[in-house]
């Protein structure tokens, strides 16, 4: 007959090998949140760093804008229009078109025809 204290020693290398199976899945989990968390703050970077990059393109378009608004003389047609240089750079770059118009509304002049 065996010894009253090795009687339930059967039932140790179970108990060890749940609780190291609990520990891993509970370090696994921990470890997953952590990833997803990085994942997130990373994704937040890069969305306030492209939003400040269009942010300064936006602004610099502004200024052109502005300065071709004031170089602009009062009576302007698509010929004149189409002969200034920051006309001609913006629709290389990203516009589509240029329109002018007058105090009522009215168009002056549009290019690209």
């Amino acid at each position: 007959m065996a010894p009253q204290h090795r009687r339930g020693a059967w039932a140790w290398p179970l108990l060890l090998a749940l609780a190291f199976a609990a520990a891993v899945a509970g370090w696994l989990q921990w470890s997953d949140a952590r990833d997803l968390e990085e994942e997130r703050n990373t994704l937040i970077a890069d969305v306030l760093t492209l939003e400040s990059r269009i942010s300064d393109w936006l602004a610099n378009e502004q200024t052109v804008l502005v300065a071709l608004t004031e170089a602009l003389p009062a009576s302007v047609d698509d010929a004149r229009l189409l002969r200034e240089r920051a006309v001609a750079e913006g629709l290389r770059r990203l516009w589509i078109s240029v329109t002018v118009l007058d105090a009522n509304n009215r168009l002056l002049a549009y290019v690209p025809q």
